[in-house]
């Protein structure tokens, strides 16, 4: 009997260290912080092309989510839809490195300036990232964005304006997030 008890209690503890293996395998595989949606641009009345590339991601399975949008002409509204979801890579925690979305926007029109303004939506949540935006014309303002020179003009009628995707709140799960990451707006400066 006292033989029986043993081979039980040893099973069972085996079991419980299989069973705890099996689940931390699985919570270190599956990815908690995530962002998903749409980047969306309205214009007004303004020649403008766009591309995009996103670094410092992953996709669910932990392989890197380096999406990109080629170069496009924008000249109405419209949307890109970012198709996997970007997760925060805490393949290296408690260091999580930011996501960060760069933006190349070109002034095409030679007899007006472009000015770009960019706003977050609902599906970055501030209370658990924080979200800034650079620029490499100018000093970038979350009022006021930036203003594009001409197509041949003495200001820069290009730029390169990125979107840093700090996660603030490493300790808790950030919400499924979906609907619109940001919306960039193009329009002539009210002074043009």
């Amino acid at each position: 009997m006292n033989k029986r008890i043993r081979l039980v209690l040893s099973i069972c503890i085996l079991a419980l260290c299989l069973s705890t293996l099996t689940f931390g395998v699985l919570a270190a595989v599956q990815k908690n912080n995530q962002i998903k949606g749409e980047i969306g641009f309205n214009v007004d009345n303004v020649d403008v092309t766009i591309s995009c590339f996103v670094r410092g991601a992953v996709k669910e399975d932990g392989s890197a989510n380096n999406a990109n949008f080629a170069t496009q002409k924008v000249i109405e509204s419209l949307s890109w839809e970012i198709e996997d979801v970007l997760c925060f890579d805490e393949s290296d925690y408690p260091y999580i490195p930011d996501i960060i979305i760069t933006f190349v926007v070109t002034n095409d029109s030679p007899t007006v300036a472009v000015n770009v303004k960019a706003t977050l939506g609902e599906a970055i949540p501030t209370d658990h990232v924080s979200a800034t935006f650079a620029s490499t014309v100018g000093t970038w303002s979350d009022s006021d964005g930036i203003t594009l020179g001409k197509k041949g003009g003495t200001e820069p009628s290009s730029a390169t304006i990125t979107l840093t995707i700090h996660l603030t709140d490493i300790v808790n799960t950030l919400p499924a997030t979906n609907g619109v990451l940001l919306n960039m707006k193009f329009e002539t400066p009210k002074n043009s």
